[in-house]
C-alpha cells in the first residue's frame, strides 16, 4: 500500500511557485473580472456547486462581503449563498467552495479541500464531516510542525532567480503547505484509484 508523503521538500515550494506565477497569481489579480472569476470557479473544481449562469451574482456577493467582522468567515459566506439561493439544489452548504472563493480575495482564509482533508485525517487529526473549525484546527496545528521545514526551505532559494519576497510571505508559505497535503493525498488516491 502506498503512504502518504509526510516529508516537505523544495520540490513542494517549486510546485506551488509554478502554479502561482503560471496561473493563480492571474486570477487574484483579476478577481474581480466575471470570465476570469468564473475561470477560477472550474479551475477551483467548485463551480459544480452553484446553479448555472450565478457566477456573476456570486462575484457580487463576495466583492461586498466584510472580512472585519469576527467569526468563522466561510461559514457565513456558504449561509450567503445558501440564503441567496446560489447553491444548486442538492446542497446547502458549501464550506470548500466558500474558502476557495474567499482566498482569492483574502489570502489569510485557510482554504479547505476534501484532498487536504484526507491528509489530514491520514495524519491523525479528528475532522468531522463540513467541519470547517475542526479542519482549521488541524490545518493550523499541522502547519506549526511543518512551518520550520517550510521556512528552511524557502531560505535556501536566495540565490535562486526567484522571487524571494514573495516565498517569504506568510500566505504564500500557507499556500506551500496547502498543495503539500493537496498533492500527498492526490497522489495516493490516483494510486488506489489506477491500480485496484
Amino acid at each position: 500500500m502506498l503512504q502518504i508523503k509526510t516529508k516537505m521538500d523544495i520540490n513542494d515550494l517549486l510546485r506551488y511557485y509554478v502554479l502561482w506565477t503560471d496561473v493563480e497569481s492571474a486570477f487574484v489579480k483579476n478577481r474581480e473580472n466575471l470570465d476570469f472569476f468564473r475561470n477560477y470557479l472550474n479551475y477551483m473544481r467548485i463551480i459544480r456547486n452553484f446553479k448555472s449562469g450565478s457566477s456573476s451574482n456570486i462575484l457580487k456577493e463576495v466583492t461586498n462581503f466584510t472580512f472585519e467582522n469576527d467569526g468563522n468567515h466561510v461559514q457565513q459566506f456558504s449561509d450567503i449563498l445558501n440564503k441567496k439561493e446560489l447553491l444548486n439544489n442538492k446542497i446547502n452548504k458549501a464550506l470548500v467552495a466558500s474558502s476557495k472563493i474567499l482566498w482569492l480575495f483574502n489570502q489569510e482564509i485557510i482554504i479547505m479541500d476534501n484532498f487536504n482533508v484526507s491528509a489530514l485525517k491520514e495524519f491523525n487529526y479528528k475532522i468531522s464531516e463540513g467541519n470547517y473549525d475542526e479542519y482549521c484546527t488541524a490545518w493550523k496545528t499541522e502547519y506549526n510542525k511543518q512551518s520550520p521545514v517550510i521556512k528552511r526551505i524557502c531560505s535556501q532559494l536566495k540565490n535562486q532567480q526567484l522571487d524571494i519576497e514573495l516565498i517569504q510571505k506568510e500566505w504564500f508559505q500557507k499556500r506551500i503547505f496547502d498543495m503539500f497535503l493537496w498533492n500527498a493525498t492526490y497522489q495516493n488516491n490516483r494510486y488506489k484509484t489506477n491500480d485496484h
